[in-house]
């Protein structure tokens, strides 16, 4: 009997069940602190600590990093909509974008355009100011819970 695993598609799992990761010191962590390797979807994994100090500062990093992240890109996308805004009012028709489109009878992908919906991006700069606001929070929380260290 043979069996091909698919590590990908374990990774995904893995990411499922352990949240969004970040890069950390050559790993990637998650919320919970476990950490998985950077470059093979095999792994290795690494359970979280169980030390609860090292464990709390392990979440701490890993809000730090995923709101320092969420701030970049957040400026980005800012940067981008006013840009396309300002190019929009004075445009008479709307401004298009080159897309990839799959054309199932040839089995490959084709250039598309489509219109630049800025109401969409719009909606996703909203929910990337929320992604910087729940990082805050979630930093607050695990700051709050860092037991003092013992002598």
């Amino acid at each position: 009997m043979k069996i091909k695993l698919d590590w990908r598609s374990y990774f995904e799992g893995f990411c499922e069940l352990h949240g969004k990761p970040v890069d950390y010191k050559g790993r990637l962590l998650f919320p919970d602190g476990w950490t998985y390797s950077r470059t093979e979807h095999q792994g290795p994994e690494y359970p979280p600590p169980t030390d609860k100090r090292h464990l709390q500062e392990l979440k701490r990093d890993y809000w730090q990093a995923r709101m320092d992240k969420s701030e970049l890109d957040l400026k980005d996308a800012e940067r981008l909509l006013g840009t396309l805004t300002g190019q929009q009012q004075m445009r008479s028709a709307p401004l298009k974008t080159g897309v990839r489109v799959f054309d199932e009878e040839s089995g490959r992908y084709r250039r598309g355009v489509s219109d630049v919906s800025l109401p969409s991006l719009r909606e996703e700069v909203e929910s990337m100011r929320e992604e910087v606001q729940e990082c805050q929070r979630q930093l607050k929380t695990v700051g709050r819970s860092i037991p003092a260290k013992s002598c």
